[in-house]
């Protein structure tokens, strides 16, 4: 949160990662006071984004799971996600919140489909020879780039 109030207003942040920054900071105002991480004991936090729409919060720490807050902001309730052998390192909405990826430690992708409640495996993608670090949606969805070690 502090981190988010500093850059808020930092003109350097232009365009798409100065836009992503303000809207956070923006969401981040709403959720004043609340901890989602009362529901999640003895984690560390490695991973977490919110919905297209806002409505709802995806985040990972340090065990092999994935918890879906939904309500933005007043939590009404959430939901596990269970499959990755490893941490989770990125997680990434597409850009109509219909698919949510995960990248892992495990050298996989994960696709979530987030129109299923609840939301359910929509495929694993293999190949990485290392911990996958990082993936993203275009931002018209139609493509997925993730990078590993």
């Amino acid at each position: 949160m502090e981190l988010l109030e500093g850059i808020h207003n930092d003109p350097s942040l232009e365009g798409l990662p100065g836009f992503e920054w303000r809207h956070l900071w923006h969401r981040s105002q709403q959720w004043r006071g609340r901890n989602i991480w009362q529901e999640t004991p003895g984690w560390n936090l490695r991973a977490a984004t919110l919905s297209p729409d806002g409505s709802q919060a995806a985040v990972s720490g340090s065990i092999r799971e994935i918890r879906i807050f939904y309500g933005m902001p007043q939590f009404n309730g959430h939901t596990r996600l269970k499959g990755h052998t490893e941490h989770v390192n990125s997680l990434a909405y597409s850009p109509d919140g219909k698919i949510l990826a995960s990248a892992s430690k495990d050298q996989t992708v994960r696709l979530w489909d987030m129109t299923m409640k609840p939301p359910r495996s929509a495929g694993v993608l293999n190949g990485h020879a290392g911990s996958v670090y990082e993936a993203r949606f275009s931002t018209d969805g139609g493509r997925l780039i993730s990078c590993s070690s």
